[in-house]
């Protein structure tokens, strides 16, 4: 299941940007809406670290999120064709 902030990070990379004045309750409602979205293709770990690739096919984008301990670290775009690959153990 997704997290709130994970559902934010990852949808302030898919979503279009929003108005400075759309408060923080519209912003999660966005979220909510817009999470259906987003599809788990693969999550690795190694130790304490995980990696996951989300694909947004609305955004059509793949979207790769690390994380340490449970813990977002890193939210990145990555190129497409990364969700279909192993993700790196050494990235």
């Amino acid at each position: 299941m997704l997290t709130g902030a994970l559902v934010t990070a990852l949808l302030a990379l898919v979503a279009p940007t929003t108005s400075a004045r759309q408060t923080g309750t519209q912003e999660r409602n966005d979220a909510r809406q817009n999470s259906n979205d987003l599809v788990l293709i693969r999550r690795t770990t190694t130790g304490a670290w995980a990696w996951s690739n989300w694909w947004s096919a609305r955004g059509r984008l793949c979207m790769l999120v690390e994380t340490l301990d449970g813990s977002v670290t890193a939210v990145k775009r990555v190129p497409r064709r990364d969700c279909a690959k192993p993700i790196p153990r050494d990235f």
